[in-house]
């Protein structure tokens, strides 16, 4: 059995290149309010990953024994270092959309989360993160996402 992480879950095992997990993800839309101009977290995928080199919002598995939620802030520090449990925020919440289709992607359910911070002027960074996993991150806002390649992004 693995050892716990700083967010107290049983990481999912890996089993030469096969990881054995639950088949739940959550996926995080992180808004950062800066004098009130809306920007959302964007990651962009690293070459160990699903979509490698393409941008995303930070996502993941659940682990064995935790919730969604809990899953939803471990998945956001690990892929940028943003401990929301700082900010004051509850990981006690709903998901605001559920995608059970299982011909979108390879995850049987992906339960997709919104939290918002305030202020937040740190540039994220993923030294929390698998190597590999993440290879840059950006807070990107309304416009910008506007002006995206659609063909950058992995989700």
């Amino acid at each position: 059995m693995q050892t716990k992480n700083k967010f107290n879950s049983t990481p999912n095992q890996k089993i030469g290149d096969i990881y054995y997990s639950r088949s739940c993800a959550v996926t995080v839309h992180l808004y950062n309010i800066i004098s009130v101009q809306p920007k959302i977290l964007a990651l962009k995928r690293g070459n160990t990953t699903d979509c490698p080199y393409l941008w995303n919002l930070p996502c993941g598995y659940i682990d064995w024994d935790e919730s969604a939620g809990r899953a939803a802030f471990r998945e956001v520090w690990e892929e940028s270092n943003i401990d929301l449990y700082a900010e004051n925020l509850n990981p006690n919440v709903q998901p605001i959309y559920v995608n059970s289709d299982p011909t979108s992607n390879r995850q049987n359910i992906t339960l997709h989360y919104q939290f918002i911070i305030r202020d937040y002027l740190k540039n994220p960074n993923f030294l929390n993160c698998e190597h590999g996993e993440v290879v840059d991150s950006r807070w990107l806002t309304y416009a910008d996402l506007l002006k995206e390649d659609s063909k950058e992004w992995g989700i």
